[in-house]
C-alpha cells in the first residue's frame, strides 16, 4: 500500500472506542492516529523517538492544524497518509491526508514538529537528525497553510484542572490529545450534539508537566472560538487553540 519509504499509508476500521454518539470520529482520537502514523514512520526511517533520544534529543508537536470536511462512521476504513514536507533550522513540517476506502478524500492536516534537548529542555536543530528520506516541499495538505495564533482575549475561565499520570506522553509532559480534551470538557453537551468540528488548530508555548495545574480560557461560544490554556494563576501560557465548527 506505501508508494515507498518517503510516503507512509496505515488504514484503520473505526470502533466503538473511535466514535460519538453519532457514530462519527472523534477528533481527538483522529489526532491520535496522527501522532501514531508519524511515530511509526519516522520509526521505520530512523529518525523515530528511540533514534533521537540516542542523541540527547526528543521530538515534540510545536503546531498543528486539521480540517475535515467529512468524517467517517463507525466501522468505516479511514486511511492515513504520512509524508515530510520539509526540515528547516528548528522545524520540520509533516503533512497528512486523510481518505476512505475507496481513496476519496476527508480531510487534511499539517504538523509542524521541533528537537529539543533533552538535558536542557531546550530546542535544538533539526537538521543535525539524519531523515534518509525524500522531501516534498510542493506537496501541501491544506492549501492554506498553518498560521499563528494571535492572544486569546477569554470571556471566561474554567475551573482549575490538576496534570495527572494518564494525561503525560513518552516525553513526561501532557500529551497533545489531553490539551484538545480539557478545551472540548468546557464545551455544552447541547453545543457538541449539534455540531462538528471543521479545522482545528493548535500552538504549543510551554511544555506542562506532572504537579501542575492549569485553567482553560474560552472566548464567548460560536462556530469560529479561541481558546487559551494557562498556569492556575494565569502568569503562563501553555497552547492557545482555534476551532472552527459547523452544524451536523
Amino acid at each position: 500500500m506505501n508508494e515507498n519509504k518517503s510516503v507512509f499509508i496505515k488504514e484503520y476500521q473505526l470502533s466503538s472506542y473511535h466514535v460519538n454518539v453519532h457514530g462519527n470520529l472523534t477528533m481527538p482520537m483522529l489526532l491520535n492516529f496522527i501522532i501514531e502514523v508519524a511515530g511509526e514512520h519516522a520509526s521505520r526511517n530512523g529518525f523515530g523517538f528511540e533514534a533521537v533520544m540516542e542523541l540527547q534529543k526528543t521530538w515534540v508537536l510545536s503546531r498543528m492544524k486539521v480540517r475535515m470536511e467529512k468524517y467517517p462512521v463507525y466501522l468505516d476504513t479511514i486511511r492515513v497518509k504520512t509524508w515530510v514536507r520539509t526540515v528547516e533550522k528548528y522545524f520540520s513540517e509533516r503533512n497528512f491526508e486523510f481518505s476512505d476506502a475507496q481513496g476519496n478524500v476527508l480531510g487534511g492536516a499539517i504538523t509542524s514538529w521541533a528537537a529539543i534537548d533533552l538535558r536542557t529542555r531546550r530546542p535544538t536543530l533539526v537538521t543535525d537528525i539524519p531523515y534518509g528520506i525524500e522531501l516534498y516541499p510542493d506537496r501541501m495538505a491544506l492549501a492554506d497553510g498553518v498560521e499563528k495564533l494571535g492572544e486569546v482575549s477569554a470571556a471566561e475561565y474554567s475551573e482549575p484542572v490538576a496534570v495527572k499520570f494518564f494525561d503525560l506522553d513518552l516525553n513526561k509532559h501532557v500529551t497533545t490529545v489531553r490539551y484538545v480534551e480539557w478545551v472540548l470538557d468546557q464545551y455544552p453537551f447541547e453545543f457538541l450534539s449539534a455540531h462538528k468540528m471543521r479545522t482545528l488548530e493548535v500552538q504549543f508555548m510551554r511544555e506542562t508537566f506532572i504537579g501542575e495545574r492549569v485553567v482553560v480560557g474560552s472566548e464567548p461560544i460560536g462556530l469560529l472560538r479561541s481558546h487559551v490554556i494557562l498556569s492556575e494563576n494565569r502568569d503562563k501560557e501553555m497552547t492557545r487553540l482555534r476551532f472552527e465548527w459547523s452544524g451536523i
